[in-house]
């Protein structure tokens, strides 16, 4: 199954911030530690079975967030070459998961990060999160979000001892529930998924840090998207940046242009 997609991602410090502590996986690239806080945008033109995508915003102050998330990144090299190799994509990000996990957790206490993951396969997309950060797909003009965050807001949300927009301005909205760098004992930290995607051309997914969705609402997302994906991920950052950015802020989009059987 050929998949080619067209991807960028923009992250930027914010306007506030003095270290930034989002990091991203853009198919095989990442930036490494020392220059996380430099942002930037960057693009990728991809023909693989198999991409990875993710963006991670880390927590715990001064270096402990940055050193998460880059962690959780790094990890996901390997997954790339586990799923090449035909293996249960779910198990193989499982794993990694774990893996970023230990290792976070053997960083500092208090560090942590979240994780946004597309994953395209076999003519398929898997998202896979863990804490605030966000997937969301743009599909003939309508947006969904295929993930639901880890937060406390949310926890009560679903309860129904808030609506919509208590949610959005409570303040226990950014608490975690789960993420990267949870001790679990004798527990395995696992993300949540949403419903197996089967891939057509033009579908657009866009990974974000709560830097993005804080300061531009969702529903002026659809405009940004039907852009290419380089200027709609710069203009999402923007329009953050423009609103106050006063997180760091990450904008990765994904656009399939092909998406076909190759016969033999």
């Amino acid at each position: 199954m050929k998949i080619r997609a067209r991807a960028a991602v923009c992250n930027h410090m914010g306007n506030v911030r003095k270290n930034n502590e989002d990091a991203f996986f853009l198919n095989g690239f990442y930036l490494p530690l020392e220059r996380m806080d430099e942002g930037g945008t960057y693009t990728a033109d991809v023909s693989t079975p198999c991409q990875v995508y993710a963006v991670c915003d880390g927590m715990g102050g001064e270096a402990a967030g940055e050193m998460a998330s880059f962690t959780m990144t790094a990890t996901l090299s390997s997954l790339m070459e586990s799923i090449v190799l035909q293996k249960s994509v779910r198990t193989e990000i499982n794993k990694a998961v774990q893996e970023a996990n230990q290792a976070v957790c053997n960083l500092n206490k208090g560090s942590g990060c979240t994780l946004a993951l597309l994953c395209l396969h076999e003519g398929k997309a898997t998202v896979a999160w863990l804490g605030d950060s966000r997937i969301y797909l743009f599909q003939k003009g309508k947006l969904f979000r295929l993930s639901e965050d880890h937060t406390q807001s949310q926890r009560l949300l679903n309860m129904g001892v808030l609506d919509e927009a208590e949610a959005k301005k409570h303040t226990m909205r950014h608490v975690l529930t789960r993420y990267i760098g949870m001790d679990m004992a004798d527990l395995l930290l696992q993300p949540s998924y949403g419903e197996e995607l089967m891939l057509k051309k033009s579908d657009v997914f866009l990974l974000c840090s709560d830097g993005l969705f804080d300061m531009v609402e969702e529903e002026h997302f659809a405009a940004y998207l039907s852009q290419e994906p380089a200027r709609a991920a710069a203009s999402l950052v923007e329009a953050a940046l423009a609103a106050g950015g006063k997180d760091n802020v990450t904008a990765m989009v994904v656009r399939i242009e092909e998406c076909k059987r190759r016969w033999l």
